[in-house]
């Protein structure tokens, strides 16, 4: 399958679809026992759920790999954004794979599992702690790090590795 971006059109009707599905869905969706090869360690919950989306880990070979997945009949604006986040996170593991001095990991991404009513982009597991699990003055430095070394990714990007990324126009927000 191959991934792109939506256009505007599918944007303004996925908007459309979300807000419809939010309000007036009353099912949860909970991530499949199977996907695929790979099999369900436990979900990913941060105090509220979403309707068509989950978060979880699934294992294969003991290994153990992070798992965003959307389901519906219909995309919405959760899998476009599921989908662009896998492009974006393809592109931006590859660039700190190439400056690994920026001084954070991203996961990388393994594959995407796709039907008429589920998408699942699967990515690399790396363990470690909620940043809400530290102090104020670490949560602040690990932020800076962050935004030092993505502005030092990003002033490096040639033209077409930056159309790769999605620009946020304000019709967006509306």
């Amino acid at each position: 399958m191959k991934l792109s971006r939506p256009n505007f059109f599918q944007i303004v009707l996925g908007s459309l679809i979300l807000a419809f599905k939010e309000r007036f869905s009353h099912r949860y969706f909970n991530p499949p026992a199977k996907l695929g090869k790979y099999s369900l360690v436990k979900r990913i919950t941060k105090g509220y759920r979403f309707k068509n989306t989950a978060v979880a880990v699934y294992g294969y070979q003991s290994k153990k790999y992070l798992v965003k997945l959307w389901h519906g009949r219909v995309r919405d604006m959760k899998y476009f954004f599921l989908v662009d986040e896998f492009l974006s996170t393809k592109i931006l593991w590859g660039l700190v794979k190439k400056h690994p001095a920026v001084g954070f990991k991203v996961p990388q991404p393994v594959e995407v599992i796709s039907s008429k009513t589920l998408f699942a982009s699967i990515y690399e597991f790396i363990p470690g702690r909620s940043l809400q699990d530290y102090s104020q003055n670490h949560q602040a430095k690990v932020i800076s790090q962050v935004i030092n070394g993505l502005t030092s990714l990003s002033t490096d990007l040639d033209p077409k590795t930056r159309s790769g990324f999605s620009a946020r126009r304000p019709v967006l927000y509306l």
